[in-house]
């Protein structure tokens, strides 16, 4: 569970359940015209946590906090 894993076994593992992308290399343009609705248009890498099945979360790493922007 998530609950018992600190930030490094989520996300700096290199593949999953935690995985960085670069933000310019996403295919969804809905996606990308999101940030700039959100006013985050300067981000570079966008994080995804895999939580089952096809369900994943999408945000920013800051630190030790993931800052979930869609799902």
């Amino acid at each position: 569970t998530f609950e018992s894993q600190t930030i490094n076994e989520l996300f700096h593992q290199g593949e999953w359940p935690g995985k960085c992308h670069d933000v310019a290399d996403l295919p969804n343009t809905q996606a990308l015209s999101r940030l700039d609705d959100l006013g985050i248009p300067d981000k570079t890498k966008i994080w995804k946590l895999r939580i089952g099945g096809a369900g994943r979360l999408w945000g920013f790493l800051v630190g030790h906090v993931f800052h979930i922007i869609w799902w």
